[in-house]
């Protein structure tokens, strides 16, 4: 009797133990070293809204490059380049790491969102990264609160605005 008793127990620990553990998509893809993937590839877009929102699209590849696009209300129209170092690359791996990307919604739009803000634009980001991909699109109208204005799901708001800072967006686009 007390041997089964034992079996008991130490099965009812190993399923609670399973049942315990954060079920993440996101922590087996990124890297567990400092290496940067080599089909690495990241967008980030802003779409236009009602009023005068900075349209424009940047796309971050394996290799540092950089890729802007400004097609409306930024300093910035059209097509440039720049490279980004090795550090910044794996700083903008971190941040989608910490964001739990791949354990994200793919829509957060009006639909969806716990408050609705009207005339906002779109932030569209994707991920590339170990033979995975997701893009995501994320309406800025979405609020959880809406009297400090802020924007549903906070980690995502985050992650872009990371982005943005990393590659140092503003250069183009004229704003802060």
């Amino acid at each position: 009797m007390m041997q089964k008793f034992k079996h008991f127990i130490i099965l009812m620990s190993l399923l609670l133990s399973f049942a315990c553990q954060k079920n993440s998509v996101t922590s087996d893809i990124f890297p567990k070293d400092s290496t940067i993937p080599k089909d690495l590839e990241i967008t980030y877009e802003q779409t236009e809204c009602k009023g005068s929102c900075w349209v424009y699209n940047l796309k971050i590849e394996a290799d540092g490059t950089i890729k802007y696009e400004g097609v409306a209300n930024v300093e910035k129209l059209g097509k440039f380049e720049d490279k980004l170092s090795d550090k910044q690359i794996r700083e903008l791996i971190n941040e989608f790491k910490k964001a739990d990307y791949f354990d994200l919604e793919d829509n957060y739009v009006k639909g969806n969102c716990p408050i609705v803000v009207t005339d906002s634009p779109t932030a569209i980001t994707s991920l590339r990264l170990n033979g995975k991909a997701k893009k995501i699109t994320h309406y800025l109208g979405c609020l959880e609160e809406e009297r400090n204005h802020v924007i549903s799901p906070q980690k995502l708001y985050s992650l872009e605005r990371r982005i943005n800072v990393i590659t140092d967006s503003f250069r183009w686009t004229g704003t802060k």
